[in-house]
């Protein structure tokens, strides 16, 4: 928001030089570290888990909100592993397309899908080629 929002008004260049700055920051690449990286791999290990238990309990709700903090966290662990950020909404599928066509038309074809069945096979493939793409499944036992 910083980087492009309107100044309405300044009595110097301060807020020009601010946005000017965050601007420059958003074409850095993103670099992370190791810890993020397990963070995400035990938030999509254990959303999975969770989004799996909600089918088998028969809970629409709460497997809506499981699976939307999985896909979450693979894009966020996608766009990481590719220097990018998580942007906005309307801005995020140009990115992944960008990136990624196959996996960007995964994402989308599981908001697209009606059926839990076919969301779930969808999830699945998301999980196993997040995992592929990061080197591995979250190791048994890890540290921070």
């Amino acid at each position: 928001m910083l980087a492009y929002g309107k100044i309405l008004f300044q009595r110097r260049k301060y807020l020009e030089k601010i946005q000017s700055i965050a601007k420059s920051n958003l074409k850095l690449k993103t670099k992370y570290k190791k810890g993020e990286v397990l963070m995400h791999k035990y938030s999509i290990d254990d959303f999975w888990g969770e989004v799996q238990r909600d089918i088998e309990n028969k809970d629409s709700l709460a497997f809506g909100i499981d699976s939307h903090l999985l896909v979450t966290n693979i894009m966020e662990l996608f766009l990481k592993l590719n220097g990018e950020f998580l942007r906005q909404p309307n801005e995020i599928k140009r990115v992944l397309k960008r990136l990624d066509r196959k996996f960007s038309d995964q994402i989308e074809n599981f908001y697209r899908a009606s059926n839990i069945q076919n969301k779930k096979q969808i999830l699945s493939n998301l999980v196993e080629y997040i995992y592929k793409k990061s080197k591995g499944p979250l190791p048994k036992k890890w540290f921070l």
